[in-house]
């Protein structure tokens, strides 16, 4: 009886708009690929990379041509959280076999990145094609892709991975304890290109 009249009054709030239903937990990978993403601005590049399978995997580029000249495109602002979604797109094309059917976790330190990709919604059209792009090539590679915001530089991976940004190889080496190879990053759609690599 006491579980009915809980319930009554739930459901009456909920239709006068006073109580929202909350959303099931979120469940998530207790064992996912992680892979660590950042971007350093129009005028700077991208860093990513991966730990899997006993190696690290990595990529970092500058940001060139009319991404690089444009504060704007079209109605939508060239914003900080497009190239930290861009970043982490090229973090999950690093290696697409080693990702392929695996549970990924995307580590990055723009919320703007978190909130888009979780709502599938943004106003800005730029940050909402790169997160569809994320969703649609995780799909593509049969990737349960999470996407986690943590603080910038709190772990040796998030710092590894801006060093990559900044084109800082030795330092993200000896934050990794040395870099193995190169992702297949190519140039990313004509926006970013590659940089110089270091070896263990």
């Amino acid at each position: 009886r006491s579980q009915a009249a809980y319930w009554i009054r739930a459901v009456s709030r909920t239709l006068e708009g006073h109580n929202k239903i909350p959303f099931p937990t979120y469940v998530c990978s207790t064992d996912p690929i992680l892979i660590y993403a950042d971007a350093s601005g129009v005028s700077g590049g991208y860093g990513c990379l991966m730990e899997v399978e006993g190696e690290t995997i990595y990529g970092m580029g500058s940001w060139r041509g009319q991404l690089r000249k444009r504060k704007t495109w079209g109605d939508s602002p060239v914003s900080l959280t497009f190239l930290e979604a861009l970043a982490s797109l090229a973090g999950l094309l690093l290696a697409p076999d080693k990702v392929r059917g695996r549970s990924v976790r995307i580590v990055t330190d723009n919320i703007g990145v978190v909130i888009a990709y979780s709502k599938a919604s943004s106003s800005n059209l730029l940050v909402y094609s790169a997160t569809k792009a994320l969703h649609d090539v995780a799909s593509a590679l049969g990737v349960n892709l999470e996407i986690f915001w943590q603080r910038r530089c709190s772990d040796r991976g998030s710092r590894a991975a801006d060093h990559l940004s900044k084109r800082r190889t030795a330092d993200a080496a000896k934050e990794m304890g040395g870099l193995d190879r190169m992702g297949g990053l190519g140039r990313m759609g004509g926006l970013g290109r590659r940089g110089g690599l270091g070896r263990r």
